[in-house]
């Protein structure tokens, strides 16, 4: 099979500013599957700042990936073959019936005749890769920052509402004692009231039993009716 024909079989688009290969026959097996020994230690460095500066955690799942990559400084390459569209192109429709080897090689062969080495988009996956990983630390760290702010503020709300508990329990007994002060001088009144009529509009509790055993007060002798009590006395102090 020529290369022209490999292309159009698999759908591997070619930009039409690039001349066509020549014919040649492509055996899978002998495209090379690796790039260089240097893949595995691939350094990658970049500046944390602008990573640190997208949404906070809250928001993190709305940040879209190109934004992401973007804040770690990573271009989109001028050849356009972004390990995306790699990822585009190993599952296309049409190269499902090859194995793993012959996808590689379909897009490896793609890949060649746009002058694009496979070690370029491999740097580039590592690059995103670790702007991934950074961009999740910081949310990370941002979510145990707001966790212990929540806690924080827990535990202020928790002494807050021991507080005013202290505080309405402080009022209902000033309550309570006002209450049976009241109670005192409305029997106060209640007594004064009884001398005069029998239907006293005074409302009072009705008067405690005295303590069992306690001895119980002599009622007064009565007076007769021709005990005489001189109206000037009453009125002074006793």
């Amino acid at each position: 099979m020529g290369f022209k024909d490999w292309v159009d079989r698999y759908v591997i688009s070619v930009p039409a500013s690039r001349a066509a290969a020549p014919e040649t026959e492509i055996e899978p097996g002998r495209v090379p599957m690796q790039a260089t020994a240097k893949v595995g230690r691939i350094s990658v460095d970049m500046d944390e700042s602008a990573l640190k500066a997208l949404p906070a955690a809250q928001a993190a799942e709305d940040v879209p990936f190109d934004k992401i990559f973007a804040a770690a400084k990573i271009p989109v390459p001028a050849h356009k073959f972004t390990v995306e569209k790699i990822a585009e192109m190993l599952a296309h429709p049409k190269l499902a019936s090859l194995d793993q080897a012959g996808k590689a090689a379909a897009a490896l062969v793609a890949l060649e005749s746009q002058g694009v080495t496979i070690q370029s988009v491999i740097e580039e996956a590592a690059k995103k890769d670790r702007a991934l990983d950074v961009f999740e630390n910081v949310q990370r760290e941002r979510l145990r920052q707001f966790a212990r702010q929540k806690e924080e503020e827990n535990r202020k709300l928790a002494c807050e509402i021991e507080k005013n508990k202290k505080a309405v329990a402080a009022v209902e007994r000033s309550v309570e004692a006002w209450g049976e002060k009241k109670r005192l001088k409305e029997r106060e009144i209640y007594d004064v009231v009884a001398h005069f009529t029998t239907e006293n509009p005074i409302t009072a509790a009705p008067q405690a039993p005295p303590a069992s055993g306690a001895p119980l007060r002599e009622a007064a002798s009565p007076q007769g009716p021709s005990a005489k009590v001189r109206i000037t006395d009453l009125t002074q102090s006793a």
